[in-house]
């Protein structure tokens, strides 16, 4: 079973691949954070049904890009735009690996401010449902009476 932090940790270990000098914040920020730097937000999920025991995760993400702001608290847009096509590409190849799993990814740009840009990411997979443990433990059906009727 694929957690929430199991895809935050394989995001977060991307980017740190990408930028090792950068610090990655995983759903905050401190009051005087550094500069450049990630945020990395956990946003929702949504689960459907597909069978007895299986169903499909959609799980939402967002990554928010930090470069240095100048003395007006703006960054440089042409850099804020260079840098949310980098982490774009970083999930463009479709499949990100999740603990022992390859998870279908979908990656758009969510859009840019005066002093950050922000990565919008979607991973859909099947994973096994929660709740049918309790039934393991009943009997199963030893025989079967039907009636066959012609009309």
């Amino acid at each position: 079973m694929i957690t929430v932090n199991d895809i935050l940790t394989a995001i977060n270990k991307a980017l740190i691949a990408k930028y090792p000098t950068r610090t990655v914040y995983i759903n905050a920020c401190p009051k005087d954070f550094a500069r450049p730097s990630f945020l990395l937000e956990y946003v929702r999920a949504s689960a459907d049904d597909e069978s007895r025991n299986t169903v499909s995760v959609t799980m939402y993400y967002t990554v928010t890009i930090f470069e240095a702001v100048d003395a007006h608290y703006h960054s440089d847009s042409v850099v804020l735009m260079e840098t949310q096509d980098a982490v774009l590409g970083l999930f463009r190849g479709g499949y990100l690996t999740v603990t022992d799993r390859k998870v279908k990814m979908k990656s758009s740009a969510g859009g840019l401010d005066t002093d950050r840009a922000y990565v919008d990411l979607q991973f859909e997979y099947f994973d096994d449902r929660t709740d049918t443990d309790a039934e393991e433990g009943l009997p199963l059906m030893s025989t079967v009476e039907t009636k066959i009727q012609e009309g």
